[in-house]
């Protein structure tokens, strides 16, 4: 028979393990909710005025809600209550939550989505906890894909290993006092109208459109701007052209999931 691997779930340097065990944070057997599942969903609902049913409309996934249960040990009051003081204090943070599940590990941003608990049912050995995430972002990030560098009239291929579409992370270096035009599928191309300076990368996000010079955001330096994500199995072609050779670009992206 196949291994089964193990569940665990780590943040904030926690980590919660399938199964039990003698000492620090264990997950029930159905104590992890939400991660496997998909998120719920939203969206409107126009009846036909002269027929049967509806009207077709646009629907959209909500936020992504984890819930992990199981049981805290210890061997003492004190370390069961130093347990409790950590896992209460870290969960009021919004902080990056990694889940391994099935043998992979994916990734999320979170916030508290409900009260969190830590009861003792055992004194000085063993309490139940609970605690909930939300993740306005319902997809789930993976590995981190990077392209082959190209320049000129060369063209790259992004492709990553998720199930959903994904945004890349494209990264260009060079000179160029004139600006550059990224060029992606379809005729899609961002112009991009600031100088490019050695040495101080530009950063572009394909998904939401933002634009950094040297780490900082710049507004008000694109002129036409067609986004594109990659679809899970397949691939993009993406280049830099309107520019001198010494120009670079490389694609970054994260294995994604819903």
């Amino acid at each position: 028979m196949d291994q089964v691997t193990e569940d665990i779930v780590r943040i904030g340097g926690l980590e919660f393990r399938g199964g039990e065990g003698f000492d620090g944070f264990y997950i029930a057997p159905d104590g992890l909710i939400g991660w496997d599942d998909s998120p719920d969903v939203r969206f409107d609902t126009i009846d036909r005025d002269n027929g049967d049913g509806e009207h077709d409309v646009p629907v959209y996934y909500g936020a992504r809600v984890l819930t992990v249960s199981g049981f805290c040990y210890a061997d003492s009051s004190e370390k069961l209550g130093y347990y409790r003081d950590r896992l209460i204090g870290l969960l009021a943070n919004n902080m990056r939550v990694d889940v391994t599940l099935h043998g992979v590990t994916t990734f999320g941003q979170g916030a508290m989505a409900a009260a969190s608990k830590f009861q003792v049912d055992i004194a000085g050995r063993r309490a139940m906890y609970q605690f909930s995430r939300r993740f306005r972002d319902p997809c789930k990030y993976g590995d981190l894909n990077t392209s082959e560098t190209v320049s000129g009239d060369d063209r790259g291929t992004i492709r990553h290993y998720g199930n959903t579409w994904a945004s890349s992370e494209l990264t260009i270096t060079g000179s160029d006092a004139a600006g550059y035009i990224i060029v992606g599928p379809s005729g899609r191309r961002i112009d991009v109208n600031v100088p490019l300076t050695a040495g101080v990368p530009h950063t572009f996000d394909t998904g939401t459109g933002m634009l950094r010079v040297g780490g900082s955001v710049r507004y008000g330096a694109l002129g036409r701007v067609d986004l594109w994500r990659t679809a899970p199995g397949k691939t993009t072609a993406y280049g830099v052209g309107g520019t001198g050779s010494t120009t670079r670009i490389v694609a970054r992206t994260r294995d994604t999931y819903i």
